[in-house]
């Protein structure tokens, strides 16, 4: 059901990360909350580093943008 009917987003949730074959990476978006300085965007290449150790490169590429692009309709592919 979650797969078919949901996009969810974290951005300090080792949770997320560590369901992602469960929910699917086709419904997880991860987040920095900019601007807000209370949130998690200051910090965010640290802790990405740290959630995503261990992740496998195509799978953190999707959480951190590819599923995203895919919902919106954008071309992820880096510009030449």
């Amino acid at each position: 059901y979650v797969k078919r009917q949901f996009h969810v987003s974290f951005q300090d949730d080792p949770v997320a990360v560590a369901c992602r074959h469960i929910t699917g990476l086709s419904t997880i978006v991860w987040g920095n909350d900019y601007p807000h300085a209370e949130g998690t965007f200051r910090a965010s290449q640290q802790l990405l580093a740290t959630q995503m150790d261990g992740v496998p490169d195509a799978e953190r590429k999707a959480m951190v943008g590819g599923t995203l692009a895919d919902v919106l309709g954008f071309d992820a592919r880096p510009a030449a």
